[in-house]
């Protein structure tokens, strides 16, 4: 009897299965994640609020509402800093966003630390910015 074709088959069983679970897991945080962000999108009166669920224009968004250049999307092309520049911009678009739900600085670090809990937090229903923009 091949022992070893055996425990290759349970490795690959292994490897599939945590893949699987991995893709389901993301798909499930990445449609709550974008809801959340949809709500504040609406909540903005931004164009578009589907937006939040569109990988790359979420971004873009997510930058216009926090009044800064959509441009800066294009940073990550830059070697080495590009990415360094387009999270510092995040964070500020995070700032602005944050004044615009009168909530304190302190909201920068959660972005920083715990983007996630910031989404949900601005999102719920009892979140509402002081003056929302017209049609962004």
């Amino acid at each position: 009897m091949h022992y070893s074709n055996l425990s290759t088959n349970n490795y690959d069983l292994l490897t599939i299965t945590l893949f699987i679970w991995s893709l389901v897991v993301s798909a499930i945080y990445y449609l709550i994640f974008g809801y959340f962000r949809y709500k504040i999108y609406q909540k903005l009166n931004l164009s578009n609020p589907w937006a939040a669920f569109v990988p790359i224009y979420n971004e873009i968004k997510f930058l216009q509402a926090g009044d800064q250049s959509p441009w800066l999307m294009l940073t990550p092309l830059i070697p080495i800093v590009g990415s360094i520049i387009l999270l510092a911009y995040s964070i500020i678009a995070a700032y602005e966003i944050g004044r615009k739900f009168n909530k304190s600085t302190a909201y920068v670090l959660l972005f920083f630390f715990f983007s996630w809990l910031w989404f949900i937090l601005l999102g719920l229903k009892s979140a509402q910015p002081t003056n929302p923009r017209n049609q962004l």
